[in-house]
This record gives C-alpha cells, structure tokens and sequence, in this order.
C-alpha cells in the first residue's frame, strides 16, 4: 500500500505493533489514509479483517494492533495521485 518500502518484513518469535511495521516499512507516503488500515489474518483457515484508525486515541486497543505471522497490512491511498503529465501542468501554472 502507500508505505515507502512496501514488502515483507520478517520477525520470527518476536511480537510486533502496526507502528512498528509501518516504520520498518519506511513511513507513511502523503498519500496514505491514516484513519483505514486494512489488517487481513487467517484464523484456523478463515479469513478475518480489521481496520485501525491511527488518528483515534485508542487504536492501540484493538486486536490487531499487534500482527502476528503472516499477517497482510494494506494501507489505501487517500487521493489520486498526480500522473507526470499533470506535474508538469502545475509546474508551469505555477511558473507562469
């Protein structure tokens, strides 16, 4: 998702936070929604997904704000983001 080094990110026997995922993953882009991170963990072979707000003070309660193995964090973006062509329009616009 919209995380500077997207990828996989090891921690074997070691228990670790969303906060800790997302700094190892380098941050949040710009472009990332803060308040729906998307958690998917399967639990005896079903599926289940969560969501943490990190804008809510109490985001630390939920039960997946610590992952655990081969748990999937998918962060969205919150707008579109601007293609080169649209770039070079507003460095122009803003040139002229």
């Amino acid at each position: 998702g919209e995380v500077l080094k997207p990828g996989v990110i090891e921690f074997p026997d070691q228990k670790i936070s969303i906060l800790d995922a997302i700094g190892l993953s380098g941050d949040l882009t710009n472009f990332a929604r803060r308040d729906n991170i998307l958690i998917v963990r399967e639990v005896d072979g079903k599926r289940t997904t969560g969501r943490i707000d990190l804008r809510a003070a109490d985001f630390y309660n939920s039960p997946f704000f610590y992952l655990q193995q081969n748990d999937f964090v998918y962060v969205e973006p919150n707008r579109k983001k601007p293609t080169g062509n649209e770039q070079v329009l507003m460095r122009n616009i803003t040139i002229a």
